[in-house]
């Protein structure tokens, strides 16, 4: 059976874990590069004071997620044009809470943060009178990057 679908895969293990989780490891990265997977679609890393713990994961978290969602948001900074409005979500990624701006002050905003399996996190109204304060708190542990819907009227920036 060969590769079925384009994805990338993180590999992270750390080098004061037993060897067999290393090697373990690297035969897997193998088994995919045998059956169609390219280099560039696999990162493996082996920290040497890597451990079998939270603080390890913790710190590797943010090099993990950006390798495999690099790419995924395209962004220009500038303005499409000078008659559209823009929409922004910052900070992004973000994982503790998030702010919308770049809307009409007479438009309120319905956000809806929905989690991995689709489920409702968050459901917000922002309203012009609420808007310059408004910080939309993330669930715990979810990690949030926008990759937005563009709506007639808006677009990303």
């Amino acid at each position: 059976m060969g590769k079925r679908n384009n994805l990338k895969v993180y590999f992270l293990a750390g080098g004061q874990e037993p060897t067999y989780v290393v090697q373990d490891m690297q035969e897997v990265a193998d088994a995919m590069l045998d059956v169609g997977f390219e280099e560039d679609e696999l990162s493996f890393n082996v920290p040497v004071d890597g451990q079998h713990s939270e603080w390890f994961w913790r710190r590797e978290f943010p090099d993990a997620y950006k390798w495999l969602f690099a790419g995924s948001v395209t962004a220009t900074g500038e303005p499409a044009s000078d008659t559209e409005p823009a929409l922004e979500i910052y900070p992004n990624p973000a994982t503790e809470w998030i702010r919308v701006a770049g809307f009409e002050d007479a438009e309120n905003l319905y956000v809806q943060i929905l989690g991995a399996d689709g489920s409702l996190q968050r459901d917000v109204q922002i309203t012009p009178v609420n808007r310059s304060r408004q910080a939309i708190c993330l669930p715990d542990f979810m990690l949030f990057e926008c990759v937005p819907t563009i709506l007639p009227g808006l677009r990303q920036r």
